[in-house]
């Protein structure tokens, strides 16, 4: 990153080229997060950090044009790769 994170929690993330349009969107069946070696289940991840079940439908994802999933706010962010645009994203604090 070219820049000191602004607040804790703060990921720097690879949102993808400069004609991507990004969308939030809830998960979805077969949704994957692309990691630095593979790609793992946004479900699992989910699991993983502790999101309990009821919860896990409700978590909202920063999604690239083609549906794929760039930031799960808390969980994890897809690496930079070839990425013309990158962002600051940080979860809003509670009551915030």
């Amino acid at each position: 990153p070219g820049a000191r994170s602004p607040s804790p929690g703060a990921r720097w993330v690879a949102i993808g080229r400069d004609d991507d349009t990004l969308a939030v969107r809830s998960p979805r069946p077969g949704d994957r997060l692309q990691g630095a070696t593979a790609t793992e289940p946004v479900a699992r991840l989910l699991m993983e950090a502790g999101v309990p079940r009821p919860v896990r439908r409700l978590v909202p994802l920063l999604v690239d044009g083609a549906g794929a999933v760039v930031w799960i706010p808390g969980v994890g962010a897809r690496p930079g790769g070839d990425a013309d645009l990158h962002a600051w994203l940080a979860p809003r604090p509670e009551g915030g």
